[in-house]
């Protein structure tokens, strides 16, 4: 019996540990991923031009930021704090809205991904009426986005690549990123969802 119960445990440690590699680390097509990256950078893109009547209102120094209630006490953390003497603000809505539309098309993916989640991170902590779950969304992706192999399919940077006779990847990539991105979006609907029913005083008030 004991040793029924000892080869049971090691049967069940050896299935979970294959299903934890083939979860986190099997190898997979980034063509999916190519078609995220393009809906995900035309949302980006999007949320830019939505944004632009109110940018200046919204994150400039002597915007709503100016009024103490409205400030966020992350805004060091912002490049429009570090940039705030040298450059206006509006550039930064032209280099989101060029850096979006960059990543959707797959041109200097990398790059872009690193400066969108640099402007995104910056239009977080630079205004606290401004932060919604939008941004922070977008925030999480990017960074995921950093390690995910977005600029493989679908994208110029694949295409030019190609045309300068560069050989294109010969395995095909690990998931782990993509999962990743997963379970961290299933994380935001699993803690929020609890703490509004808790918290939101419109909720409360309808269930009361």
């Amino acid at each position: 019996m004991p040793g029924a119960v000892a080869s049971w445990s090691t049967e069940a440690v050896q299935r979970f540990f294959r299903w934890w590699n083939s979860f986190w680390f099997e190898s997979f097509d980034p063509l999916p991923l190519g078609v995220f990256r393009i809906f995900l950078g035309s949302l980006i893109a999007v949320f830019y031009l939505a944004l632009y009547p109110n940018w200046e209102r919204y994150y400039a120094a002597d915007g709503i930021t100016s009024l103490g209630q409205f400030a966020n006490a992350d805004d060091a953390w912002t490049l429009f704090h570090w940039t705030e003497s040298i450059l206006p603000i509006g550039i930064f809505w032209w280099i989101g809205l060029g850096a979006a539309l960059s990543f959707t098309l797959g041109w200097k993916t990398r790059w872009c991904t690193v400066l969108l989640l640099a402007l995104e991170s910056s239009l977080l902590n630079r205004s606290l009426p401004a932060m919604n779950g939008e941004d922070v969304a977008f925030r999480m992706l990017l960074f995921w986005g950093l390690f995910a192999p977005l600029g493989e399919r679908l994208s110029l940077d694949s295409y030019l690549g190609k045309r300068k006779g560069q050989p294109g990847r010969r395995e095909l990539p690990t998931i782990w990123a993509v999962r990743a991105m997963q379970v961290n979006f299933a994380l935001i609907y699993a803690i929020s969802l609890p703490h509004k029913m808790v918290d939101d005083v419109s909720l409360c008030a309808y269930i009361g």
